[in-house]
């Protein structure tokens, strides 16, 4: 897998998967709906952003029901991809639904530490830039960098995390509150405000991930569950079978990215 994709997997792991770790009471206004972003891949040379076609122009819808979250991908229009994290039912889970690779499955993940074994085996350690609980993040706030997003007002943030040299910038607004959103915001250095937008410069080319809509709206508790499209297995047993289907050394990664 590329370095800048498996990037981008494991920071939308980690929003996806932080759990709601902040004890007090919020005043929260963003309970329940979705946030449509749109993943932006711009070249600086010609042929940097090769091998991230299937990136470039995709979508990520994230969904929020109280404290449970669920994002879906949708990659050049073909493979479907979601991560889903449901509080209630104590239930994380990869779907990925990607015709004429493989056939839908739900991957059940029991720990951070799986998501990080299963990825590291093929991101060239990149995940280990995303950050943790442990993680030193650096954020300096330029409040009189401001743009609109998708009807938001948002200031602007520079992320620093780890050793990492690329500063990330992300555009925050404070006119939403979401109670799953804490445990990421917590991670990220206490995070001042919902993020809209993620920017990373990088040589030769830069990544955008920008909200196009946030849509306050009920969403059916099935979102949060697994459908009987899907068969689960376990980490363990998706590996087995990529082993099996695809051979121990396939260049493409477990995910085919």
């Amino acid at each position: 897998m590329n370095k800048i994709s498996s990037l981008l997997l494991g920071a939308i792991f980690m929003l996806v998967f932080s759990q709601s770790i902040l004890a007090q009471k919020q005043n929260y206004n963003f309970k329940e709906g979705t946030v449509t972003y749109q993943i932006n891949i711009k070249e600086k040379t010609a042929g940097a952003a090769s091998g991230l076609d299937m990136l470039n122009g995709s979508t990520l819808t994230w969904s929020l029901q109280d404290k449970n979250q669920r994002a879906d991908f949708v990659l050049a229009g073909m493979a479907q991809l979601a991560l889903m994290n449901n509080s209630q039912a104590d239930l994380s889970v990869f779907l990925l639904d990607v015709p004429l690779l493989l056939d839908p499955t739900a991957v059940k993940i029991d720990s951070w530490q799986e998501i990080t074994n299963l990825l590291d085996e093929n991101t060239d350690s990149a995940l280990n830039e995303a950050p943790s609980e442990t993680t030193d993040v650096k954020i300096n706030y330029d409040k009189k960098k401001k743009k609109k997003i998708a009807k938001y007002k948002c200031k602007k943030a520079s992320v620093q995390i780890g050793e990492m040299t690329d500063v990330m910038t992300v555009y925050v607004t404070d006119n939403l509150r979401s109670e799953a959103l804490q445990g990421f915001q917590e991670n990220f250095g206490n995070m001042e405000g919902f993020p809209l937008s993620f920017e990373l410069d990088l040589d030769d080319i830069t990544i955008e991930i920008v909200a196009k809509e946030v849509k306050k709206t009920k969403l059916d508790k099935s979102l949060f569950e697994i459908s009987d499209k899907y068969t689960t297995k376990s980490v363990k047993e998706f590996e087995e079978d990529m082993k099996t289907e695809f051979g121990e050394e396939s260049e493409e990664g477990t995910f085919g990215l």
